[in-house]
């Protein structure tokens, strides 16, 4: 950069403005990009910042790419660029003027505090690793600590996730057990749970939250999601502040990080829990994560190696999709919870069985069919539920696909989606890919080329399916209503 001056910068960033609005059109500038400042620039990365977190997130997930070349050729050549949310700032401050500082190659903006040098990590004392990084000086700390520190970026803990209405099945067993030993005197193991989005990872991480509070009410503890992690670790950045963070964080007995692999592209944040688990791990404190993949996908994707081996190191518990009856268990105790007697039991197993992507989907169905019957004493059955939610079963049945199919199949004769796919020849595991062949079939008109191949066959063996299936079809009620029960599953 040429000129640095205040005047130079400004015309600069100007130009970029002017350059983002003819790109991406007025009515898209005006609603994610006119408030967007300068914050820093390095010789390789540069920082803006936005008046909301969820014009930061939109930035970063979608108009980023954009972004970094428009501020390339205007303002400074980088190759990464970041979009945070702007911290609260007096009425002076925020008409604070850009002033240029020759520090390293670093152009900061005084009015949000950014850091003129590097950032680091935690100070574990002797047992820590190679890679540890040493604290920051402490005379920023205080400062920052008044505008950022655990509780603001914690998240609140919801009342109604407590381990009383958590609703125990065999597809939560062991992740429920791993919760409990939380509390296991000795007990330091970093806890890993993990499964798809809606079968309760949220629900477990806030149920120990709740029980520690009420057992160790003198242990400070803190829940934090992905979000929190990341906006709180580059604010402290930004602000040349960590070491205070740092500090609150390591004062905490239990920590719970939600959601992780969100975190996967944002290398900074995941180093920084790297550090903590580590620091954790010293001193026999506990830390608990969720996420939606197993440690090895996780790397896959992206995520820090040696964090992703801590995670699998440590007590690592998957959560899978809930079954039916245990979809019936959890609707039936909200149901009771909320004293809605009029809701019957067949209106609850209806919802079950037609809402079964995850606990979350059928939790939802249950709220606005007890919605649509506020103000009424009537008995709620399986007919006025079939009549409420007809409309989200039709536009469920839109989505239906193989592997959707696939999973009401084996759902529908008590199976998983392996049984179906794998080898072994038991009746019940023939008649349940049958099935799976005729509903494709006839009702989603998908080829037999296709329905083999979710399978792991040639074409051949869902044309031969077929035709059996067409024959239990005629002879055998019980299998007319699996057929029955798979369509429905799917909002056929």
């Amino acid at each position: 950069m040429t000129d640095d001056t205040v005047g130079g910068i400004d015309r600069k960033f100007s130009a970029f403005r002017k350059t983002l609005m003819q790109r991406y059109g007025k009515a898209v500038y005006d609603s994610w990009m006119s408030d967007l400042d300068f914050v820093q620039a390095t010789e390789h990365s540069a920082t803006l910042s936005t008046g909301s977190a969820v014009k930061a997130e939109r930035l970063n997930q979608q108009f980023r790419p954009g972004l970094r070349m428009a501020f390339s050729e205007h303002v400074r050549p980088v190759q990464n660029l970041l979009i945070i949310k702007r911290q609260a700032l007096a009425a002076q401050a925020r008409k604070a003027s850009v002033k240029s500082q020759s520090n390293n190659g670093v152009l900061v903006r005084d009015d949000h505090g950014a850091s003129k040098s590097g950032v680091s990590g935690f100070d574990f004392g002797p047992k820590a690793e190679a890679t540890t990084l040493q604290p920051e000086r402490k005379e920023n700390a205080e400062p920052f600590r008044r505008a950022l520190d655990v509780a603001a970026i914690s998240s609140p803990l919801d009342e109604r996730l407590v381990f009383d209405t958590f609703v125990i099945g065999e597809s939560n067993l062991l992740a429920h057990a791993a919760a409990q030993r939380v509390f296991a005197e000795g007990q330091s193991d970093l806890i890993y749970f993990y499964g798809e989005s809606g079968v309760g990872k949220t629900h477990l991480l806030n149920g120990i939250a709740h029980k520690w509070k009420k057992l160790y009410p003198e242990k400070p503890f803190a829940y934090i999601t992905h979000s929190g992690m990341r906006d709180g670790f580059s604010k402290a950045a930004l602000t040349n502040n960590l070491y205070a963070l740092h500090q609150d964080l390591l004062k905490r007995e239990l920590i719970l990080i939600d959601d992780i692999h969100l975190l996967i592209g944002k290398t900074r944040t995941q180093e920084e829990i790297l550090n903590l688990v580590n620091a954790f791990a010293t001193t026999g404190r506990q830390i608990v994560i969720a996420g939606e993949h197993k440690p090895s996908l996780l790397i896959e994707e992206g995520l820090n190696e040696k964090l992703a081996d801590r995670l699998s190191g440590g007590l690592s518990a998957p959560i899978s999709r809930a079954g039916e009856d245990l979809r019936i268990g959890v609707l039936r105790e909200r149901r009771d919870r909320q004293g809605r007697a009029e809701i019957t039991n067949d209106a609850l197993e209806f919802i079950a069985r037609h809402f079964n992507t995850s606990m979350r989907e059928a939790i939802g169905m249950y709220n606005h069919l007890s919605l649509a019957y506020d103000q009424t004493n009537r008995k709620i059955g399986e007919a006025e539920a079939r009549a409420v939610l007809q409309p989200q079963m039709r536009e469920r049945s839109k989505g239906a696909s193989v592997e959707t199919l696939l999973t009401a199949a084996a759902e529908a004769f008590g199976l998983t989606d392996a049984d179906l796919k794998g080898r072994a020849q038991p009746q019940r595991i023939v008649r349940a890919r049958h099935a799976y062949v005729m509903v494709g079939r006839d009702y989603l008109n998908e080829s037999f080329p296709q329905l083999s191949r979710a399978l792991g066959r040639d074409h051949t063996t869902a044309m031969s399916g077929y035709q059996r299936a067409q024959a239990l079809y005629e002879r055998e009620q019980d299998f007319r209503d699996k057929i029955d029960q798979i369509r429905a599953q799917i909002g056929l």
